[in-house]
């Protein structure tokens, strides 16, 4: 018994040399990407509770490579190497959250900045995209930067860009009144939020040593890619399945109560004669199929209990019903899928750079009418 401490002692020594050897060595042979936690992006807000700050050029690093966020004067995310063009002829109000803010592309790569490319190609125009998408927000804090930046800026085109698995509201809430608040781990340390979308559950003692670890070890991080290649093959990514798609929420209000407020947010859109297409971002799994089978396979789900294409259905069945013009890209997005078009990240599984383009390339069509009807009110020709 006295040789036991002794023993665990030795023990402790010899693995912690083997992992200051196996750092060295990843470092060397393989180094990782390691996740930038201290950057800060987001200060908190009288109204929005957070959005991102105003004037910043940083590069943040979430797993997915380094890359640049940079901010104008309305904390709006801007290109790096492609300017915005100054007196556009066509101007794009794209609001969202973190899959359109999309911190692990460049901002030149997203969605409404591809779109507004296209749109210039095709008809020989300088279009300006703005990109106003914070990470974590829904619905409601939507409607408040859509009054917000209406109020501030003339636009053409409104985006605003609805993820399916958690951006669906069950009681509209604009006046940031609600005192249960909660920490984003996004935010700068200690700064208290609102809880309006959703609430965030991490454990105190373990999130400040994963973030170490993330942010330092390039053993650890290249442990951990590992795992989560390994994991993905069996569906065990997933934690849980969202209530978005499980069969007991077909009677939820959240459909409903999601379309009011998207009704709200295109009665902003008329008062300035502007129109505006609410845009579903699908899950990853709603693309990839084999993913979510082999997760409800391990973690014996009955298949019959959940449904991937219920919130495009009941959500779009209630925007139809409010004749609120939608887009949804899941059928499109399936097929290059099927063609092994990888579409979103890695390590984190908002879209690349890939994603991003499959979208905007959707997009296309539908928003085309739109600028061939502004090109027709100035009287300018359209080239093609």
């Amino acid at each position: 018994m006295k040789t036991l401490p002794k023993s665990l002692l030795t023990l402790a020594i010899s693995f912690t040399i083997c992992l200051i050897l196996g750092e060295i060595a990843v470092r060397i042979v393989a180094p990782q990407q390691l996740i930038n936690y201290d950057v800060l992006l987001y200060r908190s807000d009288s109204l929005f509770i957070w959005r991102r700050f105003e004037n910043i050029n940083v590069i943040y690093n979430n797993g997915e490579g380094n890359h640049h966020i940079i901010t104008d004067q309305f904390g709006y995310r801007i290109n790096y190497t492609k300017p915005n063009p100054d007196n556009p002829d066509y101007s794009i109000l794209a609001i969202g959250d973190s899959f359109l803010e999309a911190v692990s592309v460049e901002n030149e790569e997203t969605m409404p900045v591809v779109l507004a490319e296209l749109l210039t190609k095709k008809f020989g125009i300088k279009v300006r995209a703005t990109n106003a998408g914070i990470s974590g927000w829904c619905p409601n804090q939507y409607y408040l930067e859509t009054k917000r930046s209406l109020a501030m800026n003339k636009y053409d085109l409104g985006l605003i860009f609805i993820y399916l698995s958690n951006d669906f509201i069950t009681r509209i809430d604009t006046t940031a009144n609600d005192n249960e608040t909660h920490t984003r781990r996004d935010l700068p340390l200690g700064v208290k939020v609102k809880r309006w979308c959703r609430t965030n559950l991490i454990t105190p003692i373990i999130t400040p040593i994963q973030k170490f670890l993330e942010g330092n070890s390039h053993l650890y991080t290249l442990f951990k890619h590992v795992c989560y290649s390994f994991a993905s093959r069996i569906g065990k990514t997933m934690s849980y399945i969202n209530p978005e798609f499980r069969i007991s929420q077909r009677t939820s209000p959240r459909w409903t109560v999601t379309a009011d407020l998207c009704q709200l947010i295109r009665n902003q859109f008329d008062y300035y004669h502007i129109p505006v297409i609410f845009v579903f971002v699908p899950a990853v799994w709603q693309t990839n199929k084999e993913l979510f089978t082999n997760f409800l396979k391990f973690s014996n789900t009955p298949p019959d209990s959940v449904d991937l294409e219920q919130p495009n259905k009941l959500f779009g069945a209630a925007l139809k019903q409010r004749s609120l013009a939608f887009a949804d890209p899941l059928p499109y997005m399936r097929q290059l899928a099927d063609r092994k078009i990888k579409l979103y990240g890695q390590i984190d599984r908002h879209l690349d750079a890939a994603g991003h383009r499959a979208i905007a390339e959707y997009l296309l069509p539908y928003v085309e009418s739109y600028v061939q009807e502004k090109l027709r009110s100035t009287k300018d020709p359209i080239k093609n």
